[in-house]
């Protein structure tokens, strides 16, 4: 995968809806209290940042747009959008990189949809090929 930073950002993803599931508790705060914990501990928040969008990465208003449009945007896409809020009232406006091809994966992954990236390997493909065959 390219850079790591999919994976990281998948598992804290998981791991804030797993806290949001076990604690009854908002996504909004269980991201604040991930963003918190991170920036206590002196470490980024994996998947947010880019060397090139600083700002604001354009490629996730169109995925995650299509994913809103199709009805397909559950938590996982609630609890990114609310990691970088937390991390833009917590730390500064840190854009959420939407590189990541587990990102991707897990965007369409039970969904009955698959969408392709240049930055998905033959892997994921293969995974999002295989779920829809389930």
């Amino acid at each position: 995968e390219h850079g790591g930073a999919g994976s990281g950002c998948m598992e804290l993803i998981a791991a804030g809806l797993a806290q949001v599931s076990a604690d009854g508790i908002s996504i909004e705060s269980a991201a604040h209290a991930l963003v918190a914990a991170a920036k206590a501990n002196g470490l980024r928040v994996p998947g947010f940042g880019h060397r090139v969008h600083s700002e604001i990465d354009p490629r996730v208003a169109v995925i995650f747009g299509m994913a809103e449009r199709a009805g397909l945007a559950r938590n996982g896409v609630r609890m990114a959008r609310a990691l970088e809020d937390a991390i833009r009232a917590q730390i500064k406006p840190i854009p959420l990189n939407i590189d990541g091809a587990k990102i991707m994966r897990r965007l369409v992954l039970q969904n009955q949809v698959m969408v392709g990236s240049v930055n998905a390997s033959r892997d994921h493909f293969q995974l999002a090929v295989d779920d829809l065959v389930r």
